[in-house]
């Protein structure tokens, strides 16, 4: 849909800016603009089937309903140009201009018509899952499936951090600010956040957070403790930023010159520093992970660890302080996902 509509608002934009030299018949400029307005509609009947799709299975977002009020706007435009025979160019503009006031104010807007379609499918998710959108019967979810634990916490979590705790009313016998004084009062917490409020309420409901159940093959971590750590004796420092994708190749360099090189291995979660002299000295973050006691809070795994424990050192020529990343488990192995942290070593 996005890649359309790009298409469409350049298209647009070039053929009003061509407009002055689409006076021949045979010149580029005027080819250009009957053949935009000829194809618009068949670029539009995919992007609406593509749209389609995508809200019908999982809703209307904030995002979605943007694309759908400027689609609505390109399809109007697209008509008009097609059978205008004048050229009343203002019209263009002005019309985006209306399509996006309606879209920003009032009850057609992208955030409430976003909001409403997202409780209906919160409330469809829990009716499927459960057999009632009735609160009392929503505790008794023990037996959900992975894909319904995930979608309905995905739903929860998204009406609460895009439109606020609020919009979770609806499901909720109890008021919203009675609620968040209660959780206040049971963990003893000054403030509630969004994401603290959505999880306590799933528990209430006896939902599992999507984040705790994935924790066996999926765990994203977080250091609590300062890093600080004694770096002389190290002539080269870089932050590590470790965000591979699926199709990146295992191996990455990170440093590399004349007497030495810096490589991370995201398959076995390894960082390897070695010398044109034959001596390679392996950090294996993921067995390093491993050995640090944790705690589940706030959707990701906590680091209880010393500064000591973090600094990783090895033969005096690389240390690893970790702030934080993401492994994951495939046939039995783990891999690594991400890692955020600082990278000391020798360069010689």
């Amino acid at each position: 849909g996005s890649m359309i509509l790009y298409y469409a608002i350049v298209g647009y934009a070039t053929h009003i800016l061509t407009l002055p030299f689409q006076d021949g018949e045979s010149n580029s400029s005027a080819w250009f603009g009957k053949f935009f307005r000829y194809t618009m509609p068949v670029v539009l009947i995919l992007f609406w089937v593509a749209i389609g799709v995508r809200v019908d299975s999982y809703g209307l977002t904030i995002m979605r309903g943007l694309v759908i009020y400027l689609g609505v706007w390109l399809t109007g435009i697209s008509i008009w140009a097609l059978f205008s025979k004048g050229r009343p160019i203002a019209i263009i503009p002005a019309s985006l201009a209306a399509m996006l006031v309606i879209g920003a104010v009032g009850p057609l807007s992208i955030s409430s018509t976003s909001r409403m379609s997202q409780i209906q499918e919160l409330r469809s998710m829990l009716s499927a899952a459960t057999g009632s959108s009735d609160t009392e019967k929503i505790r008794n979810t023990a037996d959900l499936d992975s894909l319904s634990i995930s979608r309905i916490s995905s739903g929860i979590y998204y009406l609460s951090n895009t439109h606020g705790i609020a919009s979770l009313q609806p499901f909720i016998d109890e008021s919203i600010a009675s609620l968040t004084e209660r959780f206040q009062e049971e963990d003893s917490m000054e403030f509630v956040n969004n994401w603290q409020f959505s999880t306590k309420l799933m528990t209430e409901w006896n939902i599992p957070s999507v984040w705790n159940m994935n924790q066996d093959t999926y765990v994203t971590f977080n250091t609590t403790a300062e890093l600080k750590t004694d770096i002389r004796g190290f002539e080269h420092y870089m932050t590590l930023h470790f965000y591979p994708s699926d199709t990146d190749p295992d191996e990455r360099i990170l440093f590399s010159n004349d007497a030495m090189s810096v490589h991370i291995y995201r398959n076995n979660g390894t960082i390897v520093w070695s010398d044109t002299a034959g001596t390679i000295v392996n950090i294996d973050v993921i067995g390093h992970l491993k050995t640090i006691p944790y705690s589940i809070e706030r959707g990701f795994v906590e680091l209880d660890a010393t500064n000591a424990e973090l600094a990783d050192t090895l033969q005096g020529k690389i240390k690893l302080l970790i702030d934080s990343g993401a492994i994951r488990k495939s046939d039995d192995s783990w891999n690594l996902q991400s890692l955020k942290g600082k990278l000391f070593f020798q360069t010689q």
